[in-house]
């Protein structure tokens, strides 16, 4: 009791709710004469939960609007870096590190 106290009280009460469903869900899929679990039918529960999440956040999840005269997140090419790929040729430059050495033994 203190154990589930204690996880109640630190995980919150969606813990607490879903673990009361999900016994429900598990009592209904017992078969009372065997003691057995169809668990496949149990499993199902969360996979459409999970299903049904999905679509909601598909339909309802927009980007916020870019407001005219913001720049766009996304990095247009530099115009060096363009030309650069265009020629096949690559400015050197010395502010980069050297190459990445392996570890002495691999």
């Amino acid at each position: 009791a203190a154990q589930g106290l204690l996880v109640f009280v630190t995980l919150g009460l969606g813990l607490g709710i879903g673990s009361k469903i999900s016994g429900w869900i598990v009592d209904y899929y017992k078969d009372p004469a065997t003691g057995n679990h169809d668990w496949q039918a149990i499993w199902m529960w969360p996979a459409g939960m999970a299903a049904v999440v999905l679509v909601l956040f598909g339909l309802l999840f927009r980007d916020p609007p870019v407001e005219d005269g913001a720049e766009s997140t996304e990095a247009a090419p530099l115009e060096e870096d363009a030309t650069a790929a265009n020629t096949g040729e690559e400015e050197a430059n010395d502010d980069e590190d050297g190459p990445v050495m392996p570890i002495a033994g691999e």
